[in-house]
C-alpha cells in the first residue's frame, strides 16, 4: 500500500496477475484535465497495468464533455468509465477518481453498440467480466424506465462477454434519491 498526496495505490498479488486500486483525489483547486493528466502519467510510468474500470467523483454538468482523454490502453481502446455526478465542497469540479487494474495477465474489452462496457479477463480460478459506464441513453425518462434500460445493457455486455446474471457475484447502482424510489428501483 502507498499513500501519498493526491494519491493512494495498492497492489495485490493474485497468482501470476497482479491487481492494484488507485485512487486520486481531486488537490484543491485542480481542473479535471490536471486530474485526468495524473491517472495518465500513472499509465504512462505503469505500462503493464490494464485498466478495468475507472470511476469519476464530483463532475457537474455534462460529464461526455469531460470523455476526451487519452484511453491509449486496449489497442487504444478505452475502457468503462462510470461518471457519477455529485457536488464537490472542495472547489473542483471533479472529486476524485478510482482506477481497478489488472497486469500479468491478458484483457478484452466488451463493447456494446461501439462503448467499451465491460473489461473481459482470466486468471488460474475464474473468468472475470467488469462492467462500468453503464447509463441510461434517456436520462428525462421515468427512473424506473431508465432503470430497465440499464438492466437490458448489462444483459447485452454480459451476453458478450459470454456471460449471464447468473455469473454476477456483485453489483453496484450510484442511485439518485434512492430512499425515494427504492420499491420501484426493487421492482424493476
Amino acid at each position: 500500500s502507498e499513500r501519498a498526496a493526491g494519491r493512494h495505490f495498492v497492489e495485490l498479488g493474485r497468482g501470476a496477475a497482479r491487481e492494484a486500486f488507485l485512487t486520486l483525489p481531486a488537490l484543491p483547486g485542480e481542473a479535471p484535465a490536471a486530474l485526468l493528466g495524473r491517472l495518465y502519467r500513472w499509465l504512462d510510468d505503469s505500462p503493464d497495468w490494464r485498466i478495468l474500470r475507472q470511476d469519476v467523483f464530483g463532475v457537474v454538468g455534462d460529464a461526455a464533455s469531460h470523455r476526451s482523454g487519452k484511453a491509449h490502453r486496449l489497442g487504444g481502446r478505452d475502457w468503462p468509465q462510470t461518471w457519477v455526478e455529485q457536488g464537490n465542497g472542495e472547489g473542483s469540479p471533479v472529486a476524485g477518481l478510482q482506477v481497478q487494474a489488472v497486469a500479468g495477465i491478458p484483457t478484452k474489452a466488451v463493447r456494446v453498440e461501439g462503448r467499451t462496457l465491460g473489461i473481459l479477463h482470466e486468471d488460474e480460478w475464474a473468468r472475470y467480466c467488469v462492467l462500468g459506464g453503464l447509463q441510461s441513453t434517456r436520462p428525462d425518462d421515468p427512473r424506473e424506465a431508465q432503470s430497465e434500460q440499464v438492466l437490458a445493457l448489462m444483459h447485452q455486455a454480459l451476453a458478450e462477454a459470454g456471460m449471464g446474471f447468473s455469473n454476477v457475484i456483485r453489483t453496484w447502482f450510484y442511485l439518485d434519491d434512492i430512499l425515494e424510489w427504492y420499491d420501484g428501483f426493487n421492482a424493476v
